[in-house]
């Protein structure tokens, strides 16, 4: 009677997973982050870390027919030169056609198909940028499968040569990186993040670039500071989770690197942030502590 109970209930979380993935998630138009790292060997020698940026998004735009919401990027470029620098930059535009679960990129000039999510078994897959049929690899859906997003399961494409499209993230290149390219290789989806739920990893956090200072502190410790409620609506409490220690300085900029909120002169281990003092999107959180760590973290903005 066991034996039948347990085959029942896998059965039914095996329907329960079918269910989920066969539910169309378009792609985020807000309160995402697509962390990414370029393994570029040229101009490093040897091979090293070129870039580390992310992708976030902003207000809308409406370009003929369509509106899109602003794509923005930002990180260190250079790294294994040893001569970082950070990077801002608008960067295109992005729209959902959900009715035929297609994804577009508006990329200064033209509305080009960016991943489409209606393909089946054997279809060919087009390139991000030129809506072609990706010219150095004959790429075909080989599978359908899924793979857990957060809590959701979400739609897989496996393709030939070892790469995929999930439904409403984009690729484990990235969000606007190539696939089938010699290039494509050098790209890493680091994580994706979409109103605290993340991926690859379902649990942990997303971590950042820090645009604001040098390659010495592209590093982030989301455990170590907590900001709640978020997403704000009228105010949220930052707090480090070490109570011993002190928030030293704090300082929050929106996706393109402007600074919004400035206080050198904390000396207490919480900081109030109050909704009148942005506008909706995704802002970076950089902490200062007594003893000079740094922690970055994003507060999302309803």
């Amino acid at each position: 009677m066991k034996r039948y109970l347990v085959i029942i209930l896998l059965f039914l979380c095996y329907i329960n997973v079918e269910a989920q993935a066969w539910i169309y998630h378009p792609m985020p138009l807000s309160n995402a982050i697509w962390r990414v790292d370029d393994q570029n060997d040229y101009p490093c020698s040897p091979a090293g870390l070129y870039s580390s940026y992310q992708y976030t998004l902003g207000g809308d735009t409406t370009i003929g027919s369509y509106t899109y919401k602003k794509i923005f990027i930002s990180g260190i470029r250079e790294i294994c030169l040893g001569t970082p620098t950070g990077f801002n930059w608008f960067y295109g535009g992005l729209r959902n056609d959900s009715i035929n679960k297609k994804v577009y990129y508006w990329n200064f000039g033209s509305d080009t198909l960016l991943y489409d999510f209606s393909l089946q078994v054997g279809d060919t897959v087009y390139d991000t940028y030129n809506s072609v049929p990706l010219p150095y690899w004959d790429f075909r859906v080989n599978v359908i499968d899924s793979v857990l997003v957060g809590s959701n399961y979400h739609k897989r494409f496996n393709l030939n040569g070892g790469y995929s499209y999930i439904e409403g993230v984009g690729s484990p290149t990235g969000l606007l990186e190539p696939l089938g390219v010699a290039m494509s290789d050098l790209f890493q989806l680091m994580c994706f993040s979409y109103n605290s739920e993340f991926y690859p990893s379902s649990t942990s956090s997303c971590p950042l670039v820090d645009i604001t200072v040098g390659i010495s502190e592209i590093h982030t410790k989301m455990e170590n500071l907590t900001i709640s409620p978020n997403p704000l609506s009228s105010e949220s409490l930052i707090e480090l989770d070490n109570k011993s220690d002190i928030i030293k300085e704090i300082n929050i900029y929106n996706p393109v690197g402007e600074l919004m909120v400035s206080d050198k002169n904390v000396l207490s281990s919480k900081y109030i942030v109050k909704r009148n003092q942005f506008s909706a999107g995704v802002y970076f959180v950089k902490v200062i502590t007594r003893d000079n760590n740094i922690i970055v973290s994003k507060l999302i903005v309803n």
